[in-house]
């Protein structure tokens, strides 16, 4: 049974004129709390995926495999020297006004092939018919699972939100009603 949705009724005017700037502020300040929280969360879900070898990977080549070891190389799919699953996480980036959170492999090269962290999870993910690499989705399962849990994502948002309306409607000392 879904739960009631809160909602906070003030008197117009009860309500001093810069309410609403604060309290857009207040909300501002929360999605962005939120969002990294969020964010922060999904980029270690995906590296305990790739080091608990979660999803059902196509296993390595056994002439790969076996270069791996002969090198000294982690044997896990995604994992040879570590390089790549220690870029993984979130970052912002500022476009124009607007600051973008990220996640996935932070911009930069992969040394060991010498790929940016992107490419070289695109090739991970879809595979390479020319490397004779199959496919091994990463990132698609993981936005399944994160839209999945996004309800309770923004339930906890609008619950903060509600939250921050109350303390700053208190520390104005507004009255409500209802």
């Amino acid at each position: 049974m879904p739960k009631p949705r809160v909602k906070a009724k003030f008197k117009k005017t009860s309500l001093p004129p810069s309410y609403f700037s604060l309290f857009k502020k207040d909300v501002l300040m929360l999605a962005n709390q939120k969002t990294r929280k969020f964010s922060k969360e999904i980029a270690a879900e995906a590296r305990d995926i790739i080091k608990n070898q979660e999803f059902k990977w196509k296993p390595l080549s056994d002439a790969y495999l076996d270069s791996k070891i002969l090198k000294g190389l982690d044997e896990r799919i995604y994992i040879a020297t570590g390089d790549f699953l220690k870029h993984i996480g979130w970052w912002e980036k500022i476009v124009g006004k607007k600051a973008l959170i990220f996640v996935g492999p932070k911009p930069g090269i992969h040394k060991p092939s010498g790929l940016t962290y992107q490419f070289l999870a695109k090739i991970l993910e879809f595979g390479s018919l020319k490397a004779n690499i199959p496919a091994r989705p990463l990132w698609r399962p993981l936005l399944s699972r994160v839209v999945r849990r996004s309800k309770g994502f923004r339930q906890e948002y609008r619950n903060a939100i509600v939250r921050a309306s109350r303390e700053r409607a208190k520390q104005m000392k507004v009255k409500k009603v209802g």
